[in-house]
């Protein structure tokens, strides 16, 4: 099993496995907030959990998995829209789908489409914790897994090796890792 994590960190940047030492945004909150002398506007907030996106489609298109499974979940309560600093970005970010899917995913809901991508965004903005894994029957034991922590950090799973998406997810400012060098 290779064990990944795929964020927007730089690698360089680290001193420790997960120890970063640049001042960084972490969460959607961080709108409009200053880090290292630059303003984390709206668009570049899109602009990376756009990527986020992108690099969970792309992985599962190369080991095959076209639906996921939620096999654990916590949710927050309700959605935390009023973090939005700008009340105006609000029903843009949280559209009528991401509010309909926060109230009805639960433990073993099947995503497919365009659930996929708002799960990833509603855990990316976390509004809800949940460990996503791969749906198909023809796959035992989990082959594939996705999970995304606090700070932005996301984990992937899988029996397949991912290295040869490096360059491709580089181009899209994320950054593959495989912390721990196992396979």
């Amino acid at each position: 099993m290779y064990r990944y994590r795929i964020t927007k960190y730089n690698p360089a940047f680290r001193d420790e496995p997960y120890g970063y030492e640049k001042d960084e945004w972490t969460a959607i909150s961080d709108i409009g907030k200053s880090f290292e002398g630059v303003t984390l506007h709206f668009e570049e907030y899109m602009r990376v959990e756009d990527a986020y996106v992108t690099s969970v489609k792309w992985v599962m298109k190369h080991c095959n998995v076209i639906s996921l499974r939620v096999s654990y979940i916590e949710k927050r309560g309700r959605l935390s829209r009023h973090e939005i600093q700008r009340p105006d970005l609000s029903e843009i970010v949280y559209t009528a789908k991401t509010r309909d899917l926060y109230k009805r995913v639960k433990k073993g809901t099947v995503l497919t489409g365009w659930r996929i991508e708002h799960m990833i965004r509603l855990m990316l903005r976390e509004e809800l914790y949940a460990q996503l894994v791969g749906n198909e029957s023809h796959h035992k034991d989990e082959p594939f897994k996705v999970f995304i922590g606090y700070d932005y950090l996301m984990g992937i799973h899988t029996n397949i090796n991912l290295q040869h998406l490096k360059e491709q997810l580089l181009n899209i400012g994320m950054y593959l890792e495989n912390p721990s060098g196992e396979s």
